[in-house]
């Protein structure tokens, strides 16, 4: 996973965070904590273990209310606008990516 901040003149600083973790499911579950069954299910996932079988998938939706809840990530963050670049891999291969634009606010 790559973050990237978008600064005050709207350009995007590279690098800002940058994981890589070797088992994406079971990293992501421990991540999510107690929201992980509510996550998958509003994903359009059919069960809630790792791996992810393979698979057409609809999801009817996220309720983003859950991640107020109970879970592992962390409890501040700098307010601002983000980009996550989730890249999927295989022996150093990339054979997916999925790209996240997500705004940080005070309530």
């Amino acid at each position: 996973m790559k973050m990237v901040l978008k600064d005050s003149f709207g350009r995007w600083k590279e690098n800002v965070f940058v994981s890589k973790s070797p088992n994406a499911c079971p990293t992501l579950k421990q991540l999510m904590g107690n929201i992980w069954t509510a996550f998958k299910h509003g994903s359009g996932f059919k069960n809630v273990d790792c791996p992810i079988p393979p698979g057409f998938y609809t999801a009817n939706g996220v309720d983003t209310s859950i991640f107020k809840s109970n879970n592992n990530f962390p409890k501040s963050f700098f307010y601002g606008t983000y980009k996550f670049h989730m890249y999927f891999s295989k022996s150093d291969e990339i054979f997916g990516c999925q790209v996240f634009i997500m705004d940080f606010k005070r309530l």
